[in-house]
C-alpha cells in the first residue's frame, strides 16, 4: 500500500475562501457562495486583507515543506518497498491504511457531489455508461426513444402476406363429397345443415356490410363507417366478394329470423 499524494489537501481545497481570485477554479465553487465572499472580503480593511494572504502564503509554505519532508509518514509509507511494508505491526497497517481509505472514500464523495451540483445533471447522464457515445450513436438513440413514444399503428392490409388474401374466403365443405356410415348420417346431417345456414347468414351479413362500406367510405360521419374503416383500418375495396354475393343490398345492420342455431 503506497501513500497516494491526491489523499492530501490540496491548497485549492484548503484555500476555498480565494477561489474567487482565481478564474479557473471559478467551477469549483457556487457562484452565490463567491458572491458573498467577496462581499465579505471587500468589507475587511487593509490590515485583515494583509493578514489573510499572509495566513494563505504560510499555509501553502508549510504544505510544500510537509510534502518534502521524508519522515511525514506519508512520504514514508509512499517511498517504501513491498517488503518493509509487510515487516510493518498490524495496529500500524489497520489505523493507517483505514485512514487512508477513509480519506480517499471522502475525498471522492465531495468530487461527486460537486459534480452533481455544478454540472447541470451530467453526472446522473454519464454514472451507468460504459463509454461515451458518437455523435451517430446519439442520434440514433434519440431517434429510438422519439419513435417509441409513438403509438404502433397497425392495419389489417399491413398483415397480408400475399397478393389475394385480403379477407380471403375459406373454401366451405361440399356435402356431396362426404362420406359417412348411416349410423353417423343423421347426426352429421344435422350439424352440418346447421353449420351451413348460421355461415350463409353471416356471409350475406359481411357481405352486406362490404357492399355499404364502399358506398358510403367517404362519410366519416357515419359511426359504422369511421369505426370500420378509420378506426379498424379495414379498405372494403380491396376485399373481394364471391360471385353469388355481389348483387347484395347494402345493408349496415342486416338481421332476419333464423332458426336452428343459437
Amino acid at each position: 500500500m503506497a501513500a497516494n499524494r491526491a489523499l492530501r489537501p490540496s491548497v485549492a481545497s484548503t484555500s476555498r475562501g480565494f477561489a474567487w481570485k482565481h478564474p479557473d477554479n471559478e467551477h469549483l465553487i457556487d457562484p452565490q457562495f463567491s458572491k458573498a465572499e467577496q462581499e465579505a472580503y471587500d468589507k475587511l480593511s487593509q490590515e485583515q486583507k494583509d493578514l489573510l494572504a499572509k495566513e494563505r502564503l504560510r499555509l501553502i509554505e508549510f504544505r510544500r515543506i510537509q510534502d518534502a519532508d521524508p519522515k511525514d509518514w506519508r512520504n514514508v509509507l509512499g517511498s517504501m518497498t513491498k517488503e518493509e511494508f509487510t515487516k510493518l505491526p498490524y495496529g500500524f497497517v489497520k489505523k493507517y491504511g483505514t485512514y487512508l481509505l477513509f480519506q480517499r472514500r471522502m475525498m471522492l464523495e465531495s468530487k461527486v457531489r460537486e459534480n452533481k451540483e455544478q454540472y447541470n445533471g451530467y453526472y446522473d447522464q454519464v454514472k451507468d455508461i460504459d463509454r461515451l457515445l458518437t455523435d451517430e450513436e446519439k442520434k440514433e438513440s434519440i431517434e429510438r426513444t422519439e419513435a417509441s413514444k409513438k403509438p404502433d399503428i397497425v392495419k389489417i392490409v399491413d398483415l397480408v402476406r400475399e397478393e389475394g388474401d385480403y379477407y380471403k374466403r375459406q373454401p366451405r365443405v361440399d356435402p356431396t363429397k362426404l362420406s359417412y356410415n348411416f349410423e353417423q348420417f343423421k347426426r352429421y346431417s344435422t350439424t352440418l345443415a346447421s353449420a351451413i345456414e348460421k355461415d350463409n347468414y353471416q356471409a350475406k351479413r359481411f357481405y352486406k356490410l362490404v357492399h355499404y362500406m364502399r358506398q358510403n367510405s367517404e362519410n366519416q360521419k357515419d359511426p359504422s363507417v369511421q369505426k370500420f374503416i378509420y378506426d379498424e383500418g379495414n379498405d372494403p375495396f380491396k376485399i373481394p366478394i364471391p360471385a353469388e354475393f355481389e348483387k347484395l343490398e347494402a345493408d349496415v345492420n342486416y338481421q332476419e329470423p333464423r332458426e336452428g342455431f343459437a
